[in-house]
């Protein structure tokens, strides 16, 4: 095995780590403020590819973006954010992380895998 597969699936390993953890603390937060003051909804979008003005609510005609359009008009919208890199694995891992591209080990894109992913008796 090569060390960038290595390095690849050690990322891999970690990302599924942070999203578990994720997924028990946001469980035990809905739990404990059941009780207590109603906390805000964030609905948080990320999008591969797609500027700033690529919604309708900015000015874009090409993109049909009537969902987002509407909630853009119901709820707060953030428009001013900063992306770690200009490619989309950096970028990713940092949201999840909280940790700049230099700091995570992540700086460029990362490949798919050679081989697609299949059960038993399926066709790739």
């Amino acid at each position: 095995m090569n060390v960038f597969l290595t390095q690849h699936v050690m990322i891999q390993m970690r990302l599924i780590r942070v999203f578990v953890a994720m997924a028990f603390v946001a469980a035990g937060m809905s739990t404990v403020a059941a009780g207590k003051v109603k906390q805000p909804n964030v609905l948080f979008i990320l999008i591969d590819d797609f500027g700033w003005n690529d919604v309708g609510y900015n000015g874009s005609t090409f993109y049909e973006t009537r969902a987002i359009d509407s909630l853009s008009r119901q709820w707060m919208r953030f428009d001013n954010g900063y992306t770690p890199s200009p490619m989309c694995s950096p970028t990713r891992i940092s949201i999840l992380t909280g940790k700049n591209p230099a700091r995570h080990g992540v700086t460029q894109w990362l490949a798919g895998a050679e081989k697609a992913f299949t059960q038993e008796g399926e066709k790739p």
